[in-house]
């Protein structure tokens, strides 16, 4: 048998861009193009849950790098004198409430003061005081009503070498059923911009949106002492009708997902996917 060997001859065309560079062009970051005039946002900002009044103070537990910060700061990047370097600015968002307080580890004067200003007013739920965030959320298993029936219960095994299994409940009601549908679904959004490039915040009158919201029932500080329930993880959805197969069917769009469990940082995911019941 005779093998034959097909020969490929490929020309390769260099394509320019619009702007006259060439297609594997890359536009240069601020801080790389200007380094004493920019800092890359993501070197200074980071995102940090508060359970406890133990977790209030700037740094004192793990923190998380955002995915996007071009909804708050143009290219990603701060503009900051050499001499306010290094800069460390915190969001920390109650694990309950979703509340946000943001504060800095410099002096508020000068560009540090006006680059935190600029920041918080694009973000809401907003508190000036840490001890804020940890009120305004659930306080016992039975204010978990607020946000909306209860549809799902699960118990997170316990770890390796014994300890406490954790029960979950999983709540779904409209955003404008309460105001701490409402209040929760505020902070909710604040942090979506962190993770999603080109977010919009939704309508939480709009009757179609709903809120489902997955909570730690029975979290334990230190010495055993019993927590308010923790947020574990949170989606918005919005209903619709649609003709599919010749009738109409209701459709169910999870459009943000975030997952916010105690003392452990994980990032959101955007969900597309719809789900026809």
């Amino acid at each position: 048998m005779t093998s034959k060997r097909a020969r490929f001859d490929v020309t390769v065309t260099e394509v320019e861009a619009p702007s006259g560079k060439t297609a594997e062009d890359e536009p240069v970051p601020p801080w790389v193009r200007e380094p004493a005039r920019f800092v890359n946002a993501a070197d200074v900002v980071r995102l940090r849950p508060a359970v406890s009044a133990a977790d209030l103070p700037l740094g004192s537990t793990p923190s998380f790098t955002p995915e996007f910060l071009n909804q708050h700061f143009e290219d990603e990047a701060i503009a900051l004198p050499e001499g306010d370097r290094p800069l460390r600015i915190e969001v920390l968002y109650g694990a309950s409430s979703l509340k946000l307080h943001v504060s800095s580890d410099r002096p508020m004067e000068g560009a540090v003061e006006e680059v935190m200003y600029a920041f918080a007013a694009q973000l809401s739920a907003v508190e000036s005081d840490a001890a804020a965030v940890l009120t305004g959320g659930p306080v016992t298993a039975a204010d978990l009503s607020a946000y909306g029936d209860a549809v799902g219960a699960y118990t997170v095994a316990a770890a390796a070498g014994g300890g406490k299994r954790d029960g979950c409940e999983v709540r779904c009601g409209a955003l404008s059923s309460s105001e701490a549908a409402a209040a929760l679904n505020e902070g909710l959004q604040s942090l979506m911009r962190f993770e999603i490039d080109g977010h919009s915040p939704i309508d939480p009158t709009e009757e179609r949106w709903r809120l489902f919201s997955v909570w730690n029932t029975g979290p334990e500080g230190d010495a055993g002492m019993a927590l308010a329930p923790q947020l574990v993880g949170a989606a918005t959805v919005f209903l619709f009708l649609r003709w599919i197969e010749g009738r109409a069917r209701l459709v169910l769009k999870v459009c943000v997902c975030v997952c916010v469990c105690a003392r452990i940082c994980i990032r959101t995911h955007v969900l597309y996917t719809c789900v026809c019941v």
